[in-house]
């Protein structure tokens, strides 16, 4: 480390004193940064992408006849899979339903997708394994907290695929909950919801949200 101490005598306190501006000007160079320049403003767009996605995200309930590809529903599928979960149990999967006739089917027996939902090119259905919830009493919420975060993973990227989405929560009338079981879980695993994909040519208005979560 140089010595920066001015010493009275003629030429040492010439070099010193150069020495001092080299390195100020060395300083002042790093601070600038320009070889990280390219990467922190690489860093800075990415995100802004996310914070993007997250203001631009919509629920889509109108979709065109554009279908999503066997790639996109893998992509989608495989970043689902990734998210935090608890106790890196992973017991959140998914089923797809893309035929008309199941899909008219589940606008009749889901609640929240009465009218609209046979109109989705793909319907995720996702179930939890039960088995998976060891403790007392967090079976009642855990896998829908679960499913939670598997949900907005795939808001995410689907809003970065241009591919529209809405979920519909697991609300099944009673007396039709033997048809859905009949149908679509035979394994008596945890329904914790539908998501509806598709593709469209307008993207849904966005609502009204409030500027923040926190109670004052």
């Amino acid at each position: 480390m140089l010595d920066f101490k001015i010493f009275c005598k003629g030429e040492e306190l010439k070099e010193k004193i150069e020495e001092k501006k080299i390195i100020n000007i060395l300083h002042k160079h790093m601070k600038k940064d320009i070889h990280q320049k390219r990467y922190t403003k690489h860093q800075s767009k990415k995100k802004r992408q996310l914070i993007e996605i997250l203001e631009s995200r919509v629920s889509q309930r109108i979709f065109n006849n554009d279908p999503i590809t066997d790639e996109e529903i893998k992509k989608i599928t495989h970043y689902m899979a990734e998210v935090p979960n608890s106790c890196s149990r992973q017991a959140i999967y998914a089923i797809v339903i893309d035929d008309r006739v199941s899909k008219e089917l589940l606008g009749g027996l889901l609640v929240g997708g009465v009218g609209w939902i046979h109109r989705a090119d793909k319907v995720l259905l996702l179930f939890a394994f039960g088995d998976a919830y060891k403790a007392a009493g967090e079976i009642k919420f855990m896998p829908y907290l679960d499913a939670g975060a598997v949900l907005m993973a795939s808001y995410l990227i689907c809003e970065e695929m241009k591919i529209g989405t809405c979920f519909v929560n697991p609300n099944i009338r009673e007396e039709y909950k033997k048809y859905f079981n009949e149908k679509f879980n035979k394994g008596e695993l945890i329904f914790c919801g539908a998501l509806a994909l598709g593709k469209y040519d307008k993207k849904a208005g966005k609502n009204i949200k409030k500027n923040s979560i926190l109670i004052k």
